[in-house]
């Protein structure tokens, strides 16, 4: 888990992206459609899946990596 303050960013035109696949309670990362991950940063940032907030440590691509479910 970062430290705190970690970078906030304002995310260009409130990015946005579909999963490719559902994802699990347990999973640590996830994928989002072909072209969408470059929307968002590369690393140190904040997702919100419906109710939950989700700290992503880095990306690759389209995909999130080393996810912290549940992070508020």
């Amino acid at each position: 888990m970062p430290n705190l303050p970690f970078s906030q960013y304002l995310l260009k035109d409130k990015a946005y992206g579909s999963l490719n696949a559902a994802i699990t309670s347990t999973a640590t990362s996830l994928a989002v459609k072909s072209g969408q991950g470059t929307k968002f940063p590369a690393s140190d940032y904040v997702i919100k899946i419906e109710d939950e907030a989700i700290y992503v440590s880095s990306r690759t691509t389209d995909t999130f990596n080393t996810l912290t479910r549940g992070y508020f």
